[in-house]
């Protein structure tokens, strides 16, 4: 994550989220939140001292605006890897949203959907061998949102799935789920599911079926747990919502697809040894050592990049000096990339979730918070935003 990012997350953070957790009475999750981010990890150059940002300590708590997007990042970039070598191999990728009706009580409408899940995977025989013969594996995750013209909790799956050979499945989904949705203590007519292939439209309005369309249709599917404005949800609901999602994994895999939940995990996982000695490329001197370190995150010159330190900061006007440390680096590092560095894979992961995230609303203390946008229901909105994310980035297709 870019240090921007991070700073306006932050202040989602500081000045929306903990506000309303506060208000609820939620102190716990108010003082987790509170204290995301209050570290900084830096790359610190062995050679010339100059700090690079490099992460935050993280509270991990799955209503945090920093974690959720770390997170967020970490799946995409996972899920990408494996589907795309999918997509490569000549596979159909296609998404599968599954809802039920919409409940004021959010832990019975959890309830029922996660059971009405297990039937259609795995505990209803005749539902499951065909899900299973159908699909050869998947990413499952769970969206929580306020139904729009109920106001009531709507809680629904989105699916990402493989499939060897093409199929047409809608007609066997719609009595499978409904069936499974009864078992599960639903009503027979709550059926409602969606499948279609990941695709988006180009410039003339065709549709598109390779990688740019893989990118958008994972970035719809894994995203975040909740969305909501926090400044106008109301006490109760923030506690029921809470209380509701208490020990409840929002993304799991299956099939062909079970390893990458195993990856995410160990990448979030991972602990940062600080005084480590890392490879590193400094932007300024070239040199490829650096060390670990902490430091308050507060404390940190307000500046628009991430490269940081007491002396130099590329972001200022050049001097002769630092174009001297650049030309003896000996190659490991241009002028060109320290004036406009070419966006990597994962920062395209990153300017597109961000994009599209939950956290499309300003704090207060800038603007009238705004309503946030429901990506679900606005997918040529998310097209816009992924054509201007990836633009010239991505080889497109003719």
């Amino acid at each position: 994550m870019k240090y921007d990012k991070f700073v306006n997350l932050r202040k989602v953070n500081r000045e929306v989220i903990v506000p309303a957790f506060d208000r609820a009475g939620l102190n716990n999750i108010a003082t987790s939140i509170s204290q995301c981010g209050n570290f900084s990890v830096m790359y610190e150059c062995m050679h010339c001292g100059t700090r690079e940002w490099k992460g935050f300590t993280r509270c991990k708590n799955k209503f945090c605006a920093c974690c959720n997007a770390v997170k967020s990042l970490i799946w995409i970039a996972k899920a990408y890897s494996k589907l795309e070598q999918y997509l490569k191999a000549g596979k159909y990728i296609v998404m599968l949203t599954l809802t039920i009706r919409d409940r004021s009580n959010l832990t019975e409408s959890l309830n029922i959907l996660n059971k009405a899940w297990k039937y259609f995977h795995d505990k209803d025989r005749k539902c499951a061998n065909e899900f299973n013969h159908t699909f050869a594996g998947g990413i499952k995750s769970l969206e929580v949102t306020t139904g729009k013209n109920s106001g009531e909790w709507h809680p629904h799956l989105h699916c990402i799935l493989v499939k060897d050979q093409f199929s047409y499945d809608k007609p066997y989904l719609d009595s499978a789920w409904a069936h499974c949705v009864e078992r599960a203590g639903g009503e027979i007519d709550e059926k409602i599911n969606d499948i279609r292939s990941i695709y988006m439209r180009d410039e003339n309005g065709v549709k598109r079926y390779d990688k740019d369309a893989l990118l958008l249709g994972i970035v719809e599917s894994v995203k975040y747990i909740s969305k909501f404005d926090y400044n106008k949800e109301t006490f109760d609901r923030l506690k029921e919502l809470v209380n509701s999602l208490h020990g409840v994994r929002q993304i799991d895999t299956f099939g062909c697809c079970k390893n990458i939940h195993k990856d995410v995990e160990d990448e979030l996982n991972e602990e940062v040894q600080l005084g480590d000695i890392v490879e590193h490329a400094c932007q300024v001197c070239g040199c490829t050592e650096a060390k670990l370190v902490e430091m308050l995150t507060d404390r940190i010159p307000s500046a628009d990049g991430i490269v940081l330190t007491d002396k130099v900061n590329i972001f200022k006007p050049f001097t002769g000096k630092m174009l001297e440390g650049v030309k003896a680096s000996n190659g490991k590092i241009s002028w060109d990339s320290l004036q406009e560095p070419k966006k990597t894979d994962n920062e395209l992961f990153e300017d597109l979730v961000y994009q599209s995230s939950m956290f499309d609303t300003e704090c207060p203390a800038t603007a009238t918070s705004r309503s946030i946008r429901n990506v679900d229901n606005d997918l040529d909105k998310l097209d816009e935003l992924f054509a201007k994310a990836t633009e010239d980035e991505i080889s497109k297709k003719p």
